[in-house]
């Protein structure tokens, strides 16, 4: 049920400090020279064309053998479900957020395989909804139509909350000899006496807000917090998704060196009813990745980024650590700070210092940093030790520089600025243009069930062209970690690849072979890039996909009702 799971360890890994982990998953799949192979790895497969969850009837063939790319010439495939990272015994998580998200808006283990339960939970609700109804919009002025209906109830919605796309931060004093340095909004010259430290660590001051002085936190986790779910598999009419309100809140928490929830931590916020850059129907604010910068916590939500400020305010014995704020965001004061209403919970208090509303067109952006270079010219901006940049595209590798000023400004923004337009500019001669890249370490189905179609667009032309599966444009996922590959220092991260109803891109095969395939499936895989501009890929593994979680996640303490 809880195909997300996965993405709970994996981000874990990527963004939470375990790179140990990751390196050896990665460096496996990137081909180290050096990494010993059990040899079950690439034994004999028989696989589905392209998914965990497809039958018998969805396979392409029997590929005779398993590929990996090596000096060998034998042609060697590999499942993808094979090739997907397994966890080190003990270490999966598939949290529940009991204060976050209340038992009453979570879905009972004995009904997790009940559609038409999941299906009545959609409206379960009283009136009015959180989204302005359609005839109440009449008359009002246009600020209002289809925004927040400010007098919802959440004491009386039942309506079942899925939790989504994990990001997991770490918080520096998990590191050894990370305890503070990062200019902060907060920090004052007596409490940054550790200037040494990497500039984007929270001062001593604003950690310590933060764990509320609890040394047993170490990760600051947020989940996408949904109402709608595709928990029962391809589904054309998507039924569970489109049967109420498609509304997207923020759950918060803090974890422990286990990656297990801080008990009493986990609050739920609604970011779209705060400051934003559209209507609230709209719900532009969702499937936000959480950043630590130069001092500063970030959200970066689809196309906006957001600096917030969080303060424990209960501690584990529910003793409170922190008042309760004197006001909290409203509707027609949208002032910077803008401190959240919790919606449940009342471990953490949430407060919007900063915001720039559009830092690119799309989604799946992420963040990452360099060196920043030692002969800057004088009318470049300097962003201190590192420059720091907006992954817009992971392959082929496309990014915009992001100029983050020191955390002790606050004028309401984010604190930064985006340098236009996607840089480096790959042309076609360029080594580094689709086509180019390295290729993957090792092949999947895919390779060998290309897609035909008419570059004009038709279905009738006379010379159409194979182009491959899953095109030439990967999505980002994460981004990055380092580690070593082949003697030399390299950033690592994930990108995926999504049968999205919105563009089917499957269905162009002039052949038809592909038109029974369902959407809403993903396959994901490792790539490796320079440390240094222009930050070129060294390295792409196979796809490979994600794995679900085991019952054994959801019955220990803590555990998703929907795991297994």
């Amino acid at each position: 049920m809880t195909k997300k799971k996965a993405a709970i360890l994996l981000v874990a890994i990527v963004t939470g400090g375990s790179v140990t982990t990751l390196a050896l998953f990665a460096s496996i799949a990137l081909g180290r020279d050096d990494v010993l192979l059990p040899p079950s790895s690439f034994e004999l497969l028989q696989f589905p064309a392209l998914s965990s969850n497809s039958d018998t009837s969805t396979s392409t063939s029997v590929l005779q053998s398993a590929r990996r790319r090596s000096s060998s010439d034998a042609a060697r495939y590999l499942n993808y479900d094979e090739a997907g990272p397994r966890p080190i015994p003990g270490t999966a998580r598939s949290h529940a957020l009991p204060n976050a998200v209340p038992t009453r808006r979570t879905i009972p283990r004995h009904h997790a395989q009940n559609k038409p339960y999941h299906l009545s939970q959609r409206t379960n609700t009283t009136r009015p909804l959180s989204v302005l109804p359609k005839h109440r919009r009449s008359g009002l002025p246009e600020h209002r139509r289809g925004g927040y209906d400010w007098n919802h109830s959440y004491d009386t919605d039942h309506r079942t909350l899925y939790l989504y796309n994990p990001s997991v931060v770490p918080l520096h004093n998990t590191l050894v000899g990370g305890n503070g340095g990062g200019g902060s909004r907060t920090t004052t010259d007596d409490d940054d006496d550790d200037h040494d430290d990497d500039p984007d660590n929270l001062s001593p001051t604003d950690l310590h807000e933060l764990t509320g002085g609890d040394p047993s936190v170490r990760y600051v986790a947020i989940y996408r917090a949904y109402t709608g779910c595709n928990c029962f598999g391809p589904d054309p009419d998507r039924a569970i998704m489109t049967a109420g309100e498609q509304i997207t809140y923020l759950a918060v928490a803090l974890l422990d060196e286990h990656l297990d929830v801080i008990p009493g931590s986990d609050v739920l916020v609604d970011l779209n009813a705060g400051p934003t850059r559209g209507k609230y129907y709209r719900q532009f604010v969702e499937d936000c990745r959480i950043f630590v910068l130069r001092g500063g916590v970030y959200l970066l939500c689809n196309e906006e980024m957001k600096r917030l400020r969080i303060r424990r305010r209960m501690g584990n014995d529910g003793a409170s650590k922190l008042p309760p704020p004197n006001v909290v965001g409203r509707r027609d004061d949208h002032r910077i700070p803008y401190v959240y209403e919790n919606i449940h919970g009342d471990g953490l208090e949430i407060t919007l210092i900063g915001h720039s509303t559009k830092v690119g067109g799309g989604k799946n952006f992420n963040i990452f940093r360099s060196l920043a270079p030692t002969n800057r010219s004088a009318e470049e901006i300097s962003t201190g030790t590192f420059d720091y940049y907006l992954q817009t595209y992971p392959s082929p590798h496309r990014y915009r520089r992001l100029v983050i000023r020191d955390g002790k400004i606050d004028d309401g923004t984010a604190n930064l600025s985006v340098k236009h337009p996607d840089w480096p500019d790959r042309g076609a001669d360029d080594p580094m243009a689709p086509g180019k890249i390295p290729p993957p370490t090792f092949d999947t189905p895919d390779v060998v069930n290309p897609i035909q179609k008419c570059l004009d667009g038709s279905t009738n032309c006379t010379d159409p062209v194979s182009v491959p599966f899953f095109g030439d444009e990967d999505h980002g996922t994460a981004c990055c970690v380092r580690l070593t590959l082949r003697g030399k220092q390299v950033m690592v991260g994930i990108s995926h690849q999504k049968l999205s109803p919105r563009k089917p891109f499957w269905q162009d095969d002039l052949l038809h072979r592909y038109d029974h395939f369902g959407v809403d499936r993903f396959v994901s895989r490792f790539i490796a890039y320079d440390v240094d501009p222009p930050f070129d890929i060294v390295a792409r593994s196979g796809w490979w996909c994600l794995g679900f979680a085991d019952e054994e996640e959801g019955a220990a303490d803590g555990g998703n009702t929907l795991a297994g």
